[in-house]
């Protein structure tokens, strides 16, 4: 791959980064995972490559590690609202179980 592609596909994968971004800050997450499996596409066609000595790329890898961390806080929060939804569904199951013996 020569680098502009190597620099292309990475602003590709910046800007889905953004988009991720953009919809957990919003809580869109059927949208968020289809563009967490575009980027996953994306992030494939460069799995062997080495990023070099371009600045610009660097910058824009750097970027997308940053951007991905404030994502992970998003997720974590949303997977943690899941995990009690699911606690409350489980605790209700079982005492409707116990208790109307269905």
């Amino acid at each position: 791959m020569s680098p502009e592609e190597q620099l292309d596909r990475y602003r590709q994968v910046m800007g889905l980064t953004l988009k991720m971004r953009e919809l957990a800050d919003a809580e869109k997450w059927d949208r968020f995972m289809q563009a967490e499996a575009d980027r996953r596409t994306v992030l494939a066609s460069l799995e062997q490559e080495k990023i070099g000595n371009n600045e610009e790329l660097r910058g824009i890898v750097q970027n997308i590690l940053d951007q991905d961390r404030e994502i992970v806080q998003k997720v974590q929060v949303w997977m943690d609202e899941l995990r009690s939804i699911l606690t409350q569904m489980s605790t209700v199951q079982r005492l409707n179980k116990a208790y109307l013996k269905r």
